[in-house]
């Protein structure tokens, strides 16, 4: 009789109905983070170096053979036609490739590649593929400095309040006091213009996107702020919002920086 009695309980236990949202909200939710494997290098001593690799030597061209998305989107950007003062051709392409709006396929793949693959330089080295796009979206972030003044909320030392969309919808978990990193390059507004913004961030080493408009494309519409994967974050406030789905709530984080962290270090000429 005990077994009987043990096995009838092991199949109520079986064909007890288990409720498959609250199932798939545990096993989606991710946490922010500081995001330790992502490609984080700012190029402190070798921005000489790594632009010559670009412009004199074949880095570009071997990773554009490499991957054909790449490619594309880099052609795309380049017939866009865009000229903004004190930034080269390349780093204008470069940034005309990550906020344009004819092609948001390929920038997805490069912040999946760039959040995963940077754990150490050796990782960074053989497998990240896009290592010139990666320098010269953070070099021009470099050339930029001093465009906020033109149109952002700011504060005495020159930060930006933004909003962003983290792309991780209602998964996405975090605590106050939490140290975080974005992982990637973060696309951002100035203004609280959509219900998908999940994310109130105050910057203060994103800078304001120059106007990458032309007669041939577009730069995202509204999302006029950069801000880099270095830079580190605590998580300051965590609340409920309504969203736009029959009234239901979606959690907002507010990130307020307090410096920058990085792991890679001129790792890719460190290494030549």
């Amino acid at each position: 009789m005990k077994y009987l009695a043990g096995v009838l309980l092991l199949l109520a236990t079986m064909l007890t109905p288990v409720n498959s949202a609250e199932c798939q909200c545990r096993c989606d939710e991710e946490r922010l983070n500081m995001e330790l494997s992502s490609v984080d290098d700012r190029y402190p001593t070798c921005r000489e170096e790594m632009m010559g690799n670009i412009t004199a030597g074949d880095l570009l061209t071997r990773e554009r053979q490499a991957s054909p998305s790449f490619s594309t989107a880099w052609s795309q950007a380049e017939r866009c036609n865009v000229t903004v003062a004190n930034l080269t051709d390349l780093h204008v392409t470069a940034l005309t490739l990550y906020t344009n709006t004819y092609n948001r396929t390929f920038p997805l793949i490069f912040d999946v590649e760039a959040r995963s693959l940077g754990p150490d330089a050796n990782v960074y080295r053989r497998y990240f593929l896009f290592k010139s796009l990666h320098f010269l979206l953070t070099d021009a972030l470099r050339l930029l400095i001093g465009r906020e003044e033109a149109e952002a909320e700011q504060d005495g030392k020159g930060c930006l309040l933004v909003y962003a969309d983290s792309g991780r919808g209602d998964n996405l978990r975090g605590e106050v006091g939490d140290q975080v990193r974005t992982g990637h390059f973060v696309l951002a507004s100035t203004r609280r213009y959509s219900s998908s913004f999940d994310l109130t961030i105050r910057t203060c080493h994103g800078h304001l996107l120059p106007r990458l408009h032309s007669r041939h494309c577009r730069s995202s519409s509204g999302l006029n702020v950069l801000v880099p994967p270095y830079e580190l974050f605590r998580v300051v406030a965590v609340k409920k919002v309504p969203s736009n789905w029959r009234g239901a709530l979606t959690w907002h984080f507010y990130l307020e920086s307090i410096g920058t962290m990085t792991n890679l270090n001129c790792a890719m000429t460190s290494a030549m």
